[in-house]
Order: structure tokens, then sequence, then C-alpha cells
């Protein structure tokens, strides 16, 4: 049972380590691999970033249009070629994330979804694994036994 155990806990360390390094940060979409993508899009650390570089950048902060920064070259390098779009689009793009509002949804569905498959798998582990103590007689010994309950 130990040594299963020990492969639980690698494992899940494993999943954790992957979905850190694919969350966006680290590595964006455009460097991965063609086949560590599958790493990218069932990562549900990068939907959460999207769905907030999403709602951040699309709000009314970023809304200026690139065309109207003064020096864009040196100011704002993301908007250089990109002059009809805006401060938060250019920035979405020049990460090469998504930039419709309709991907939040997404984002939010996705993280939702891992979070009942977690939890059901958890549950589903503790209802097939359960702990029972075993009977130990050296402390059946030391227990004093009184005649009547206190």
């Amino acid at each position: 049972m130990a040594f299963l155990q020990l492969y639980i806990y690698c494992g899940a360390g494993v999943f954790v380590a992957i979905f850190i390094v694919f969350a966006g940060f680290l590595v964006p979409r455009f460097i991965v691999r063609h086949y560590w993508i599958w790493a990218y899009y069932i990562d549900p650390l990068q939907w959460a970033i999207t769905a907030l570089m999403l709602n951040e950048f699309n709000s009314k902060t970023y809304s200026l249009p690139c065309s109207e920064v003064p020096n864009v070259v040196t100011n704002l390098p993301q908007c250089v070629g990109r002059p009809t779009n805006t401060i938060g689009h250019a920035y979405l793009a020049r990460g090469q994330f998504y930039t419709s509002n309709s991907w939040i949804a997404v984002g939010i569905a996705v993280v939702v979804g891992w979070i009942v498959l977690f939890n059901v798998g958890a549950y589903l582990c503790l209802a097939k694994l359960r702990h029972v103590p075993r009977r130990n007689p050296f402390l059946e010994v030391l227990t004093p036994h009184f005649p009547f309950p206190p």
C-alpha cells in the first residue's frame, strides 16, 4: 500500500509541475511544441489566467486605440503593426491570447469542470480507500479496565 501511495504522490507532483509550466506565464502558447499542446489546453491554470487577462485587458482601462499613443515604438511595442487595435487587444494579440470576451465563459467552465472532476475523484478515492486503524494489543494491555463505565 505504501508503494502505491508513493506512485500517487509522484504522479500528483508531475501533474502539478505540468500545469504550472504550461499555464502561459513560463511557456507562452506559440513556444509550446506541437506534441505538447495538449498539456496547454487541459491546464486549468492556463484557462484561469486567460480568463483573468481577458477580463483585465478588455476593460475600459486599456480601451485607447494604438494609433493615439505617442511614440508607439518606445512606449508600447505591442502596438507596432496594430494601429486599429486597442492597447488591451494589442497586448493580448502579442502574447497570442484569445481576444474575445466569450473565452472568459469558456475559461470559467473549464476551471469549474476541473474542480468538479477533482472533487468527484477525491470522493471516490476516499469512499474506496477507508482507513481503519489496526488493533494494537500493546495499547490494550496498558489501558486500564474499570469494572464500571466512567
